[in-house]
């Protein structure tokens, strides 16, 4: 693919068709997605900050924490192409889920250049098994594992690597595991064509 129109294909603020100026798209949805964020953590039960991992960012969020120990729940792991956006500013999902008795867990991560894709993927596995045991250890009815962008990309990576059914192995194989459902939102899944264009800076894609 020509790095002009993977450049183009791959930047999403391009492809507003007239319904905001292409330098307002970004700064408009983070405006959104944040106070929304900060509108859950006023009004839902929730603890944040639980560590997973050494990594600076690798930290959960757990919203719902009012609710029955086998509450269904719902994860989400954030995009902005693997270099940037946090969970704080992604919980805008979380109040809706709240009110229908989901507990939700929102994944940090570390970002590039300071880690790589591949490190980042790791990361994620990380979050996934200790949501995943926490979710067969509290017996939760179901679970569902949500990711917008880069974070479509991760959440089918742990499908598709076996992790979220790997992450039992060990556990107490009396209990009653949680159906799963893998759910990916503007999700970029072959990365190839990034690797020629400018996205490509922080991330250090080579093939």
């Amino acid at each position: 693919m020509d790095p002009a129109d993977a450049q183009k294909l791959m930047s999403p603020r391009l492809w507003i068709r007239g319904r905001l100026p292409e330098e307002e798209a970004v700064p408009t949805f983070m405006k959104i997605t944040a106070a929304a964020s900060e509108k859950a953590r006023k009004l839902v039960p929730h603890t944040q900050n639980i560590r997973y991992g050494p990594g600076p960012k690798q930290l959960i969020d757990e919203y719902g924490t009012d609710l029955p120990k086998n509450a269904p729940i719902v994860v989400f792991i954030h995009g902005g192409y693997w270099h940037c956006i946090n969970k704080d500013d992604s919980a805008f999902m979380v109040e809706p889920m709240y009110e229908v008795g989901c507990r939700v867990f929102t994944i940090g991560y570390d970002l590039c250049p300071s880690v790589t894709v591949d490190e980042i993927v790791k990361q994620i596995s990380d979050g996934t098994e200790y949501i995943l045991r926490y979710a067969a250890e509290s017996g939760s009815k179901c679970l569902w594992f949500l990711g917008h962008s880069a974070g479509g990309h991760l959440v089918v990576r742990m499908a598709l690597d076996g992790i979220l059914t790997k992450a039992f192995n060990g556990l107490d194989k009396q209990k009653e595991l949680p159906v799963i459902g893998v759910m990916p939102f503007g999700g970029i899944f072959d990365l190839t064509p990034l690797i020629h264009t400018d996205l490509n800076k922080p991330l250090r894609l080579t093939g």
